[in-house]
């Protein structure tokens, strides 16, 4: 069912738990969910004998591709406790999310599966591969200027044929990165968004050839990457599903 009450502290803690148990992320992770998204997301969420057992959120979302934008959402943090798996709980949940999107309006449900063994399951309920990403080695240069996260957010929203956040939920994909040590950068090679140890998205610009040699994620491909699949959208919308039958999508900043 749809949570609607998202006030309950008791069913936040809960779900809570349920992360913590399902993924194994820290505390500290966890909440900046739970105080920066979840307020706006879609919770739909599983109970037995009064405890929460499985759930998944829908956070606001947008493609763009030629010249159109699409409205979506993006399943997200998809978990059920390991003692009760497999008994359909998760199948009716993106059941019930599917219908809620028929019923939104809005074109698309996009998704990031954890594992490569997960696209087979997904593609049960109708999902398909439609974004990919260029992923390698390739040389980044040094920062040479501080890049705010609202200018990289103007930056990216220029992508065209891309997978968009909306503004809070970026403003979340950007605190978790920044909680595993990335932050936006200028270079002599671009705008890009860096760690210490990879560059998780090279936004702008191209390879540097006396740069750092590092992990790089990108939107086009660059010496040294190879463009490999990275999520997948349910639509009912025939002019989504055209556009999808001839282009592939950029997926990144996906929270995966």
């Amino acid at each position: 069912m749809e949570w609607l009450y998202k006030t309950d502290p008791n069913v936040t803690a809960q779900l809570f738990d349920l992360w913590h148990t399902a993924f194994g992320d820290d505390e500290a992770y966890i909440r900046l969910f739970f105080d920066l998204a979840y307020q706006g997301s879609r919770c739909f969420l599983k109970k037995k004998a009064g405890r929460v057992v499985s759930s998944l959120y829908l956070l606001d979302c947008v493609v763009t591709a030629d010249s159109g934008s699409y409205a979506g959402y993006c399943l997200y943090a998809a978990a059920t406790l390991p003692g009760e798996r497999r008994q359909g709980y998760m199948a009716a949940l993106i059941k019930e999310a599917k219908a809620a999107l028929l019923q939104s309006g809005r074109a698309f449900i996009a998704l990031v599966p954890a594992d490569d063994g997960l696209y087979d399951y997904y593609a049960r309920f109708g999902f398909r591969t439609a974004m990919y990403v260029y992923e390698g080695l390739a040389r980044v240069g040094s920062p040479t200027a501080p890049c705010s996260d609202a200018e990289y957010y103007e930056a990216r929203s220029r992508l065209n044929n891309a997978f968009h956040w909306t503004k809070p939920n970026f403003d979340y994909a950007m605190a978790c990165l920044r909680y595993d040590g990335a932050h936006p950068v200028r270079t002599d090679s671009g705008m890009l968004l860096r760690s210490e140890a990879a560059v998780e998205e090279l936004l702008t610009g191209g390879s540097a050839g006396d740069g750092d040699l590092l992990p790089v994620r990108s939107p086009f491909p660059l010496p040294g990457t190879k463009q490999k699949r990275f999520g997948m959208i349910y639509t009912e919308n025939e002019r989504l599903r055209s556009v999808l039958s001839e282009r592939r999508l950029y997926m990144n900043l996906a929270l995966d």
